[in-house]
């Protein structure tokens, strides 16, 4: 990943949409000059839930793109940083700690992540 992912990304999903800086950062509530800073890597990513769904919804990025746009704040913040979007919810959920917990203790593998998830996505 480059330093600017975030930026690169934003700036990717603008473009091919046909949008301008301006027309973004109106549509997200930002400053153009803010927003601008944002794509260009001078400010760093924002990565509240309130600012990733204005993202959202300026450049209408699919749910994919917006778990990308958490992570790629993530990786800008430094190695081994964890998402926004899934901290707050470790933070809110007490059960999901101990999941995680009795998950770590049991040494889960690459292969049992993977079931797990599996089972998770159909729900």
């Amino acid at each position: 990943m480059t330093m600017n992912a975030f930026g690169n990304f934003l700036q990717q999903k603008r473009t091919a949409k046909g949008l301008s800086i301006e027309d973004v950062a109106t549509a997200s509530g930002m400053l153009a000059g803010d927003y601008e800073d944002i794509e260009s890597g001078a400010l760093p990513p924002c990565d509240t839930k309130e600012d990733i769904e204005a993202l959202r919804t300026a450049l209408s990025l699919s749910p994919a793109e917006v778990d990308t746009l958490y992570d790629l704040a993530a990786e800008s913040r430094g190695q081994g940083q964890i998402p926004a979007d899934i901290l707050a919810y470790v933070r809110e959920n007490e059960n999901l700690r101990r999941f995680l917990r009795a998950a770590q203790k049991e040494q889960l593998t690459a292969a049992n992540w993977k079931k797990l998830t599996d089972k998770a996505n159909a729900w």
